[in-house]
């Protein structure tokens, strides 16, 4: 079984230890902290981030579609308080992609990490491939990807 260890390091610093690797928290000044690392909560988004990349990645892969210059997005709120989870919208921008209609797919494999199961009532998500980011552009008159 695995296990992570976390010890508070003082100043609302703390460092985990996950098997050979040492992440440090921290928050921002204005909430008490001396802002050294990404907060808990940012870590807990990231990883939905870092979950749903590396599932989509998988999966995309093994089925033909391009991961070339895939992203994975995720809009939380303001910087200096805490996230919020209840508003929290998950990009996905892959510009070399092509859906072809089928983004239910594509959506059920994101859905699939545990961060977005835990979260799944609060997320929404948006899927953009090589044609719905042109549509994007155009729509809104400016870039969303550099290509």
């Amino acid at each position: 079984m695995g296990q992570i260890t976390t010890r508070y390091k003082g100043d609302l610093h703390c460092q985990s230890k996950i098997g050979e690797h040492s992440i440090l928290a921290d928050v921002s000044a204005s909430m008490g902290g001396k802002d050294r690392a990404p907060t808990p909560a940012e870590f807990f988004i990231a990883s939905l981030g870092m979950c749903v990349c590396t599932t989509l990645a998988r999966y995309c892969e093994e089925v033909g579609i391009s991961t070339e210059d895939m992203s994975v997005e995720i809009d939380y709120g303001a910087k200096d308080s805490l996230p919020q989870m209840a508003s929290l919208m998950v990009m996905v921008i892959m510009p070399h992609a092509t859906f072809q209609g089928d983004v239910g797919a594509i959506r059920q494999i994101a859905e699939r990490c545990l961060p977005a199961k835990v979260l799944l009532e609060a997320v929404k998500f948006v899927f953009l491939d090589q044609e719905e980011l042109l549509d994007a552009q155009e729509a809104e008159g400016r870039v969303v990807y550099g290509f």
